[in-house]
């Protein structure tokens, strides 16, 4: 039934427009027309920023789901069109990615590029829901791939309280992220590096990669940072 309920709602992303979510006044003012996102919610400008970008559309015309988790065919999806839908000659090759689906250009860019792996061997598990590490070891490796992580950036461990629950390969990622202030902990002092991305949190990260990677630039430019 779970399963039955997220490919519903991946088929309504996929339908949703843009018209009826974002409008712009004279003033280029978002009118946020999502019932679920209010103007004191932490998410709020993260959702105008991943609404206006393009990122993301809503599950409906009134309906953002904040709270929804993410699939990794999702937020693949997602990450794609941040790096502005860039194309490949490299077909991927897991067995339940078929040619012409919505995610398939996404996960053959980013498999081709080693930004993405399968869950097992020639399995990509697209409609399974992505972890917070899982999360953080995708972006973590799309900066790589972008060349966006200086060999001298100083890199510190959080004290999360739920180290045990991690997966080996997902600590740096997580300890890179959240030095920089890409992701960040639970209030209780743990990550949840099992718990599924939300789409608020997902809007959230991208949000802070564009303002890392903006950052980066500009200490390029500055001569603070060298090139490579």
């Amino acid at each position: 039934m779970k399963k039955i309920l997220m490919m519903m709602i991946v088929i309504t992303l996929l339908l949703s427009t843009f018209v009826a979510n974002v409008q712009a006044t004279g003033d280029d003012e978002w009118q946020n027309l999502f019932i679920d996102v209010n103007s004191d919610d932490w998410f709020y400008d993260y959702v105008e920023y991943a609404v206006t970008t393009g990122l993301f559309v809503g599950i409906s015309d009134e309906e953002f789901a904040p709270n929804t988790a993410m699939t990794r065919a999702m937020f693949v999806t997602i990450l794609w069109r941040f790096a502005n839908e860039p194309t490949t000659d490299t077909s991927n090759e897991f067995y339940d990615v078929d040619d012409d689906l919505w995610y398939t250009d996404a996960v053959d860019w980013a498999a081709a590029n080693s930004i993405i792996f399968g869950t097992s061997v020639n399995v990509f598990s697209p409609y399974e829901e992505l972890s917070r590490q899982q999360m953080a070891g995708i972006l973590y490796r799309y900066l790589q791939f972008s060349d966006k992580i200086p060999p001298d950036l100083v890199i510190t461990s959080k004290d999360f309280s739920d180290w045990d629950n991690f997966s080996p390969s997902a600590v740096i990622p997580v300890n890179m992220l959240t030095s920089q202030d890409i992701l960040r902990g639970r209030v209780n002092g743990t990550f949840g590096p099992r718990d599924p991305v939300t789409r608020a949190e997902a809007a959230t990260a991208f949000n802070r990669v564009q303002r890392y990677v903006t950052e980066y630039v500009t200490d390029i430019m500055n001569g603070s940072v060298a090139r490579n």
